[in-house]
Parts: structure tokens; C-alpha cells; sequence
């Protein structure tokens, strides 16, 4: 995995997960967006141990843990 820092916070901005998608996909944090409106979700993930504030909407795609493939990701 390589991932990009902002050089003045040291908040990661996104990274590469390397391995079997290589450069070909990057994951960004949203977070460090100042509007994030355009970017929805794809998948939600971990969500055993989300916060019971957490609300994803019963439509969304979501996973208890970390998938053992990436079959998750859009075409």
C-alpha cells in the first residue's frame, strides 16, 4: 500500500491499496474533503463495529468486515 500525506497536518489524503489492483484504483478519504456531496458511498465496511449512531440506509452495501475480494468495486 502507498499512501499520500498532507505535508502541513500529516492527515492521510488517500492511498493505493497495491496487490492484485495496483495504481488502477486509489481510495480517498472523504473526510478530508471540503464537500463531499458528489462522492457517495460505494460500500460500507466494518460495520460490527459501527457506532450505534452510525446510520447507513438499508439499501447500501455494506459488510461486517473487509471482503476477501474486491468484487465490491464498480466496473
Amino acid at each position: 500500500m502507498t499512501c499520500w500525506f498532507c505535508p502541513d497536518c500529516g492527515t492521510r489524503l488517500y492511498h493505493d491499496p497495491g496487490g492484485e489492483l495496483g495504481r488502477e484504483h486509489r481510495n480517498l478519504k472523504p473526510g478530508t474533503l471540503d464537500d463531499a456531496t458528489w462522492l457517495p458511498p460505494v460500500a460500507h465496511f466494518f460495520t460490527r463495529s459501527m457506532q450505534p449512531w452510525v446510520a447507513i440506509p438499508d439499501d447500501a452495501l455494506r459488510y461486517e468486515a473487509m471482503p476477501g475480494d474486491r468484487k465490491w468495486l464498480p466496473d
